[in-house]
């Protein structure tokens, strides 16, 4: 907050350093207050899924934007692939074995629509 205000320098390695001693503009508290919940909110989920053996991957994380892409064509590349497999076999049970895989990544990838809203 109080870097947002222009009070605070902060350089990685070196420190924090005052760079004012009065606000250099009104904060719009309602959004710092949103901000600051979203991430409590992301960092109870992690804690829970480290808790827990989930893995919690942000969609929305800026600074890996292809994140969602690649999660996307890499389950549907392997359901593909499992179906593939399934029609080339000719053991009945490692044919539903591969399909059984291939509706579980489907579901993932409803999973991912439902998270995104159907972004990818």
């Amino acid at each position: 907050m109080l870097v947002d205000e222009g009070m605070l320098r902060i350089e990685r390695g070196r420190g924090a350093f005052v760079t004012a001693r009065e606000p250099s503009g009104g904060i719009d508290v309602g959004r710092v207050l949103e901000q600051a919940m979203s991430y409590l909110q992301l960092a109870q989920f992690g804690l829970e899924a480290q808790r827990s053996g989930h893995v919690l991957i942000n969609l929305d994380d800026p600074t890996r934007p292809l994140t969602l892409r690649v999660l996307a064509e890499a389950l549907a590349s392997w359901v593909a692939g499992r179906r593939q497999a399934a029609e080339t076999t000719d053991d009945a049970n490692e044919a539903e074995s591969l399909l059984a895989e291939g509706r579980e990544a489907d579901r993932l990838m409803q999973d991912l629509d439902a998270a995104t809203g159907g972004e990818q």
